[in-house]
């Protein structure tokens, strides 16, 4: 059996990074791997000789001696390497390509959530695959009907400034005075949702997870992110809204405007600047529940052809296939 390194910072919080790499090693168990996790720190990694490796570089960069030390050691080891990005770190890789292309020489591969940041790569001739993010954790949701609209906002993110949560309160107090049974639900933690108080009507529930947050998803709605985050990619708060049939309203950060699909008849999403006017971002929503069925269905089938386990499998099948030729 094939034993497969993956190698990341593992900290106690809910991270983004942290959901990508159980899920990483629960698929490469099923392709019949055998995982070992390790911290970038572990000393037993001295004994990993021409091995099949995933370093995780989402949250932190790789920098560090003792990282330039590991990749130069598995380079001697002849180790196929996956340096697998979460985030905007890319940048840092792309700064010091020469040192890439000098240690490369087929031994290692980048790969990314996004068209942007593989054709970045690529262009300072560093090796860049594309692999999507998937669901983290609990069971794939049964979405076989479309769902029906409801007036009712959906944010899954943190409580944050640069998530854009006061433009999705701005837009949701602009709908309210339309029609009052809008609602906006906030799932998350943050700054902005200790002051609770600057922002009535709204419904604040934490952080939630597991049966808790899958029950907020089957309430419905539309999912809303004006996110001008720097590190924004292919959030799983979106994914998760795609594979329940939600569609949504989000920033052209990052890979976001990706994520409403690019082979199905119809988007699963609108895209706006996140510096927009507010009155476009209620137009925005505004349309797709005008239209919310037909949404929710493409919703549910970007998730299908782009998103879900069976689509994740496939691609980390594929990269473990170049691996061992």
């Amino acid at each position: 059996m094939e034993r497969v390194y993956v190698i990341g910072h593992r900290p106690p919080p809910v991270t983004g990074e942290n959901l990508c790499l159980r899920q990483l090693e629960v698929t490469l168990r099923d392709l019949g791997r055998e995982v070992m996790s390790r911290s970038r720190s572990d000393v037993r990694n001295l004994l990993l000789w021409r091995s099949s490796i995933w370093l995780a570089a989402g949250g932190k960069k790789i920098g560090h001696l003792r990282d330039v030390l590991w990749l130069v050691w598995w380079r001697l080891c002849g180790c196929q390497v996956n340096i697998y990005i979460h985030n905007i770190s890319w940048r840092n890789f792309k700064k010091h390509a020469w040192f890439w292309r000098f240690l490369g020489k087929g031994n290692f591969r980048f790969v990314v959530l996004t068209d942007e940041i593989s054709g970045a790569l690529e262009s300072a001739g560093l090796p860049a695959i594309r692999l999507n993010n998937t669901l983290a954790d609990g069971s794939e949701p049964d979405a076989a009907e479309s769902r029906a609209p409801v007036r009712r906002l959906l944010w899954m993110s943190a409580v944050t400034v640069e998530k854009g949560f006061p433009i999705a309160y701005s837009v949701f107090l602009k709908l309210r005075a339309q029609h009052h049974d809008w609602r906006l639900d906030v799932y998350g933690a943050g700054p902005l949702s200790m002051d609770s108080a600057r922002f009535p009507d709204v419904h604040f529930h934490g952080f939630t997870q597991d049966a808790e947050k899958q029950a907020a998803l089957d309430a419905g709605g539309i999912f809303i992110l004006p996110s001008s985050y720097v590190n924004e990619t292919q959030p799983l708060s979106i994914i998760e809204a795609l594979a329940n049939g939600i569609p949504f309203v989000a920033s052209t950060i990052g890979g976001i405007k990706v994520m409403r699909g690019g082979s199905a008849a119809m988007p699963a999403g609108v895209c706006i600047e996140s510096a927009a006017p507010v009155e476009q971002w209620v137009s925005a929503v505004e349309s797709v529940y005008a239209n919310y069925a037909s949404y929710s269905q493409a919703a549910k089938e970007v998730y299908r052809q782009d998103f879900s386990r069976a689509a994740y499998r496939t691609g980390v099948s594929r990269l473990m296939s170049k691996s061992a030729n």
